[in-house]
């Protein structure tokens, strides 16, 4: 069993609401944010190896801390290119919980920016158009500072049936 398994809080939210504090990040360039409430740890890339038969964004499974966990490309699932690993990539580590099962997925990041808070007045509607990334994935946008970013759907993101689908690998 993982560490967290006394610490997992039944009615965890994994949906963004306004005024929670979020954790952004880079991928190609694009600054993202989710909530941070789901957030177990973030880790450097670490050893996968592949799955015969998966959805093409799970690249694998990896040893966390003595547990297997799902690697998912983020950038392949919300269909962008395929995140080249640097020094700066990283792996976010998150609860989530199916069929009454608590389970750890590993979110591969090309880069972590920082955790804060953002502005109840700063969340916007997605545009109905001119977005580049399947907008199921997307809750909402916020302006950030002297930019804007994508805030995830963490419920759409987190879907093991969408997750499970298998495809081979490219």
């Amino acid at each position: 069993m993982t560490s967290w398994d006394d610490t997992w809080e039944d009615d965890l939210d994994l949906t963004i609401k306004e005024g929670d504090q979020y954790l952004l990040f880079y991928l190609d360039e694009i600054l993202f944010a989710m909530g941070s409430a789901a957030v177990a740890e973030i880790v450097e890339y670490p050893p996968i190896t592949k799955v015969p038969m998966m959805n093409s964004s799970v690249l694998g499974v990896a040893n966390i801390r003595g547990s297997i966990v799902g690697i998912i490309d983020l950038s392949l699932l919300l269909g962008m290119k395929a995140t080249v690993v640097t020094p700066k990539t990283s792996v976010i580590i998150v609860h989530t919980q199916t069929n009454g099962e608590k389970i750890d997925i590993g979110l591969l990041v090309d880069e972590i920016f920082e955790v804060d808070n953002l502005h109840p007045d700063s969340i916007l509607k997605c545009p109905p158009f001119g977005l580049s990334i399947d907008k199921k994935f997307i809750a909402s946008m916020a302006t950030y500072k002297t930019s804007y970013l994508m805030l995830l759907d963490m419920d759409k993101v987190l879907d093991i049936e969408h997750l499970s689908e298998g495809t081979v690998l490219q």
